[in-house]
Formats: structure tokens, C-alpha cells, sequence
């Protein structure tokens, strides 16, 4: 790095004796005036890099954020993490600019672009950078689609398949509904609502060109119908054949 900083410091003692660039100065027998000069320099480090994780710094943009750390930093680098206070937000995909180095990606979950809202206006955010992949991962989480916005949300929607991982649906003490998954399933039920006059439609559905739907009761339980049958099976001459 052309100017000094922290992140010049060397995990190697020995290797600190003097910094490029800056006014720290630790070599052996030292004069005695660099001690005042040196001291400073470092706890003048240590606050910066105190007010970079503390979310002292603030980072301005939407969709493209710049943040000034103090540090003058000239590259970017594995062992680099900063919180800052957002200012407004996002409307997507969001690249930040630290120290005018160069805007790189802040992703989510490791490798996700953000999504709109992910970062809210005053909201303080954690991220680290990934040299691998070039870019910073959010280490905190996003404002956006967490558990008080989905209980506030009069219409949530999944982005996916819901997953109940063998559970039952319910109100967390009484049993609802329970699945069961088939490792080689090709054939599903489909629910259909209907529109005024029509009644709502359950069917089979699925690869099979034929496919039946079955319904089982437990033990010596019964299959009831509790309404009556369709009027046109005795019009139309077919029959209703129960097994006994």
C-alpha cells in the first residue's frame, strides 16, 4: 500500500520496527523524540479502525455506495471488515467504493446481489471482503424479508417451493395437515379455487397420462360423504359399487 495504515501492521513483532509512510517508529535504539510521535500515530490507528467496526462511518449512495474510512487505504484485502451507517435505500443490486479504491459488489448469503430494500436509511451494516470472489459479503442481516416483515406482510408470497421438512401445519399446539413425501414422485395433487357459481376443484395431477387419487382411512374408519352424491349418477346409468 502506498500510505500507511493498520492493515500494513505484521502479525511478525519484528517486522514493526518501522512503518513506510507513516510516523510510527520502533527500530532499536530509537531517539528518544519518535517515542511521543509513534505512541500517537497508533492509538490515532486503533480509533479509526474502532470507528470502522462500531459503524462511526457513513456510507453514502443508493444502489452505489462510496465510504471514506480514514485510513487512506490504496488496495483491498482479505483481512479488511467495515460497519457503516446507511443513508438511503437500495432499489437493487448495490457496489460499494471504499477509499475511491474501486466499487465492488456487496453481496448477501455469500453470493446473492442485494435485493431492493435489503439496506434501509439509517440502518448499520456489517461487511467483509472476499478476495476470492473480489467482492464483500453482508455479515449482517439484510432489513428486508425477515421475520417482523413476513408477520407484517398481508400477502407474503414464497419465492420457492415451501419445504414443512415432515412437519405438520397448524397453529403450533393442534395438527392441521401433514405431508409425506415420495422420493420418486412424478404425480401431485393440484387445489383450484373457483369463481362465483363454480365449486373450488381438487385434482391429480402430475407426469402419469392416468392417475388416481386415493383416499384412505385409518384403521376400521370410514370414507363418509357428507353431503349427497351427484344427482346425474342415476340419469346417466352408472352405478356406485361399494366393497365390502
Amino acid at each position: 500500500m502506498g500510505t500507511s495504515s493498520l492493515y500494513d501492521w505484521s502479525t511478525t513483532a519484528a517486522n514493526n520496527a518501522s512503518i513506510t509512510g507513516s510516523s510510527i517508529n520502533w527500530s532499536e535504539n530509537q531517539a528518544p523524540s519518535t517515542i511521543n510521535n509513534s505512541a500517537r500515530e497508533e492509538m490515532r490507528e486503533v480509533a479509526l479502525w474502532r470507528d470502522l467496526l462500531g459503524g462511526a462511518k457513513i456510507a453514502t449512495g443508493t444502489n452505489t455506495l462510496t465510504l471514506t474510512t480514514g485510513l487512506a487505504l490504496a488496495a483491498y484485502s482479505q483481512n479488511m471488515m467495515f460497519a457503516f451507517e446507511n443513508t438511503t435505500q437500495n432499489t437493487g443490486a448495490v457496489t460499494i467504493n471504499v477509499d475511491s479504491i474501486g466499487a465492488k459488489d456487496i453481496k448477501k448469503f455469500h453470493d446473492q446481489a442485494l435485493a431492493s430494500g435489503d439496506l434501509e436509511a439509517a440502518g448499520i451494516y456489517l461487511i467483509a471482503y472476499e478476495a476470492t470472489a473480489g467482492n464483500f459479503q453482508l455479515l449482517s442481516p439484510v432489513s428486508s424479508g425477515s421475520i417482523a416483515s413476513v408477520v407484517a406482510d398481508s400477502s407474503p408470497q414464497l419465492g420457492g417451493q415451501l419445504d414443512v421438512n415432515g412437519n405438520a401445519l397448524g397453529d403450533g399446539t393442534l395438527e392441521l395437515l401433514k405431508f409425506s413425501e415420495t422420493g420418486s414422485a412424478v404425480n401431485e395433487f393440484t387445489i383450484a379455487n373457483a369463481a362465483s357459481g363454480a365449486g373450488p376443484t381438487l385434482s391429480a395431477t402430475g407426469t402419469d397420462s392416468n392417475v388416481d387419487i386415493n383416499i384412505s382411512a385409518k384403521g376400521t374408519g370410514v370414507v363418509a360423504v357428507s353431503s349427497s352424491m351427484n344427482p346425474s349418477i342415476a340419469s346417466t346409468f352408472k352405478a356406485l359399487i361399494f366393497g365390502f
